[in-house]
């Protein structure tokens, strides 16, 4: 991984990034914690994320796990506390965590739909509102969440995927307007397909 600094704008920040036991999370994860960030692991697998967190000491950086599953607001709640009793104040939030699906539309049950809204939408509001609470009691803060071209391009047997998407793109612009007059920014960022575990 190539480990060069783009400037201090990271250093000694807190910077929680859920989903960050692989794939795209896990490589911003190392990305921000070489930019001289302190690092909050979230995710469900614990056993990968302190993996993830050996890395990052092995590379000079600093990281901290925390278990995370989004389809729990308790969960979300519990780890957004712990962060903040252990690390303190959260600078950035980077919502990286979420799941494709490939199912033919006609096949996809409730639970699939469920399953990918409370994991991709749902569990995401929810994280944006725990840090979105501390961040404006603070004045100042940042969120980024981690889209799809999935969200503005049909693509097929990924309606649930391309919906919840979707949802998340007015989901950010609509807390960037309603926080930006209060010191926090809510953007996203839709890559198109990175290959992951995950794809």
């Amino acid at each position: 991984m190539d480990t060069q600094k783009f400037g201090a704008h990271l250093e000694g920040k807190v910077v929680v990034v859920t989903g960050a036991s692989k794939g795209i999370g896990r490589g911003l994860a190392r990305i921000i914690a070489a930019e001289g960030a302190i690092v909050a692991l979230a995710a469900r697998d614990t056993e990968a994320l302190a993996e993830v967190k050996e890395t990052i000491l092995g590379e000079g950086g600093m990281a901290y796990v925390y278990s995370l599953d989004l389809r729990r607001v308790e969960s979300i709640r519990s780890c957004f506390e712990r962060i903040e009793s252990e690390l303190g104040s959260m600078d950035v939030l980077v919502n990286n965590a979420g799941m494709g699906n490939p199912i033919p539309a006609e096949q996809i049950t409730e639970e699939d739909w469920d399953w990918m809204m409370d994991l991709n939408l749902k569990g995401t509001f929810f994280c944006c509102q725990e840090a979105g609470r501390r961040m404006l009691k603070r004045g100042k803060g940042r969120i980024v969440n981690i889209s799809s071209q999935a969200s503005v391009v049909a693509i097929p047997h990924e309606a649930v995927y391309c919906a919840s998407k979707g949802g998340l793109n007015m989901l950010t612009k609509t807390l960037a307007v309603e926080w930006s007059g209060r010191g926090v920014t809510v953007n996203a960022v839709g890559p198109t397909f990175v290959y992951t575990p995950g794809t």
